[in-house]
């Protein structure tokens, strides 16, 4: 859970690594700035942060809020993640999963919430389904 200026709130800063394995970091697209600039400065690659990043086509414009994985570039079995901006939103993990058409379980996992959370405030990862591709 990452501080925010309520004290129960749970959520996530712009540019604030949490998580354990992987770690990740909410960062904002800034003018002038590719994906293979992140990966060099994020240890990490192209292919993983379009990997984890729930639809995103290539190529991305400045002001796009992206979810970028630290340190590593082995991201199978992670699902893909739609990021939701929470503006003091006063519900249970289980209510705000229903919201956003996840399961809780997955929304607790991959964003280190620790319950009970009644309050989000800042970026929350929604965990999507992986896409399959066929022949």
């Amino acid at each position: 859970m990452t501080a925010s200026p309520f004290a129960e709130a749970c959520g996530h800063g712009l540019d604030v690594p949490f998580g354990g394995s992987p770690t990740f970091v909410v960062h904002l697209m800034a003018g002038g700035d590719s994906l293979n600039m992140y990966a060099e400065k994020y240890q990490t690659t192209t292919d993983a942060i379009l990997a984890i990043n729930y639809q995103l086509t290539t190529p991305i414009k400045s002001g796009k809020v992206i979810v970028i994985p630290l340190n590593t570039s082995s991201v199978s079995g992670i699902p893909p993640f739609e990021l939701y901006q929470a503006v003091e939103a006063v519900v249970t993990t289980d209510e705000l999963a229903s919201q956003l058409g996840t399961n809780s379980q997955s929304l607790d996992q991959y964003n280190v919430l620790v319950e009970p959370c009644t309050m989000f405030s800042g970026w929350v990862l929604i965990p999507r389904p992986q896409e399959t591709t066929t022949p």
